[in-house]
């Protein structure tokens, strides 16, 4: 992988493929998002996840405390040793700049713990192998996390990872606040994952709606495409399209999340990840209609 030596402005572009598509699914998305909060605050979800981490906006902080207070819960900020490392492994969004601060929430043991011995001592229930795959990336100084997904194809001189979607994860709706887990994740296929992933969804048919809990699972089973080039990263959706500044390289790096499920309305394409148009027969097409009318067949071009 070539590092090109400039840094791209910060910036975030969102397209999407109509205005009709953005008005029956942006306020899905807000309202997943809510539920899903309060889902990681309860009982179960905290015993679960005993820490989580917020990007929260400065001002905003001690607001933030009691709030959590509220629910029995206790915020504390993230030591600045620690935080450009808990915004690459931990945070549910991507947040850049001054106005915003890192801090660690839960019950008040846990973050206790995570303060005194750090967050590989707090209860959460990662392995071994998960800690240094972040420690390792964390060493890279890259930014944007997503380039964690790419780190074996990278050690292989590739430029090109396909795999099939798997909504446990699926972390390329985090800046929405969907993702299926309150943590990133350091590979996109994964058993870890899968198990604590079905806990997770346990927990979740117990406290969405039917009609929430669904609308999630469909959206997280989407295909995506994330691509790279010269310090801009796209992610594309069956709905919309979303650029950001990352990592610049000289090389087009590549990741395709394939799946079957597609949104309903949701335009079709040529290319990945939209859904191909139906193929017509020669029969459906104008050129054969038009040749009826005036007692013809055309025929198809060779």
């Amino acid at each position: 992988m070539t590092r090109l030596e400039f840094t791209m402005p910060p910036f975030r572009r969102l397209s999407w493929a109509s205005f009709e598509l953005k008005r029956t699914w942006e306020y899905r998305f807000t309202e997943i998002a809510v539920a899903i909060k309060k889902l990681f605050q309860s009982e179960e979800g905290q015993k679960l996840f005993p820490v989580q981490f917020h990007n929260v906006e400065t001002h905003g902080v001690y607001q933030f405390k009691k709030i959590l207070e509220s629910s029995g819960l206790v915020a504390e900020v993230v030591p600045a040793s620690s935080a450009s490392y808990m915004l690459n492994v931990a945070s549910t969004t991507t947040v850049r700049g001054a106005d915003y601060t890192c801090v660690v929430a839960g019950k008040r043991k846990a973050v206790r713990a995570f303060l005194n011995d750090g967050i590989r001592n707090c209860g959460l229930p990662f392995s071994k192998a998960y800690w240094d795959a972040w420690q390792e990336f964390s060493e890279q100084n890259i930014r944007d996390p997503k380039w964690i997904y790419l780190a074996d194809i990278i050690k292989e001189k590739e430029q090109f990872l396909k795999v099939q979607q798997d909504i446990h994860t699926n972390y390329f709706w985090e800046d929405w606040g969907i993702s299926l887990m309150p943590f990133r994740v350091p590979k996109l296929q994964s058993e870890e994952f899968v198990t604590l992933g079905n806990e997770i969804l346990k927990i979740a048919q117990n406290q969405l709606t039917p009609q929430l809990y669904n609308f999630w699972l469909e959206i997280l089973s989407w295909p995506v495409e994330w691509t790279a080039m010269h310090g801009i990263a796209e992610l594309k959706t069956p709905l919309f399209k979303t650029s950001y500044d990352t990592l610049p390289t000289g090389e087009k790096f590549v990741i395709q999340c394939h799946s079957e499920v597609y949104p309903e309305n949701s335009p079709s394409g040529l290319l990945f990840p939209y859904k191909h148009p139906p193929k017509k027969y020669f029969s459906e097409s104008k050129s054969f209609t038009k040749g009826l009318e005036f007692g013809t067949i055309l025929s198809p071009k060779a």
